[in-house]
C-alpha cells in the first residue's frame, strides 16, 4: 500500500516543525519528497511505503521561528537542528515518543526536508498570502 501527503495539510496553518499555532514567519529551502517504509503492524511484516511532498515554505510559530534564526551555516554541530528536534519531541505525541520509528521520522523529515537545503532565507507571513 502506499499512501502521498502534501504538506501542509491543515487550515489554518500549522507550525511545520512543531504542529504549534498560529504561523508567525515562513522560511524557504526547497520543494522536496521524501519516501520511507514503516511496518504497519500486521503479523504478516508489510511495509507501507509514505511519500511526503513538501512546497519550499515552511511555517513557523514563533518558537521554532526562533530557533530557525538561530542556524548558522558553519555551525557544524548542527546546534540549531538539536535544539528543533528537542523542541519537537518534547511537543511530539507520545504514542511517537515511544516508537523508534516515531522518533527517526521526526529527525528525517526534518533533515532531509528542511535542514539539508536551507540557506537561511526567511520572509514575512504576508509575502506568502499575495
Amino acid at each position: 500500500m502506499e499512501t502521498h501527503i502534501s504538506l501542509p495539510t491543515a487550515e489554518p496553518p500549522k507550525c511545520d516543525f512543531c504542529s504549534g499555532r498560529p504561523v508567525v514567519a515562513c522560511f524557504i529551502a526547497s520543494d522536496a519528497k521524501l519516501e520511507f517504509e514503516l511496518v504497519d503492524g500486521e503479523p504478516t511484516g508489510a511495509f507501507k511505503r509514505i511519500t511526503l511532498n513538501s512546497s519550499s515554505h515552511w511555517g513557523a510559530c514563533e518558537e521554532c521561528a526562533a530557533i530557525v534564526r538561530t542556524w548558522d551555516p558553519e555551525d557544524k554541530e548542527g546546534k540549531a537542528q538539536e535544539a528543533m528536534y528537542q523542541r519537537c519531541y518534547d511537543r511530539a505525541p507520545e504514542v511517537i515518543r515511544n516508537s523508534a520509528s516515531g522518533v527517526a521520522s521526526l529527525y528525517l523529515i526534518q533533515d532531509q526536508m528542511f535542514w539539508s537545503v536551507f540557506r537561511g532565507v526567511e520572509h514575512g507571513m504576508d509575502e506568502v498570502h499575495q
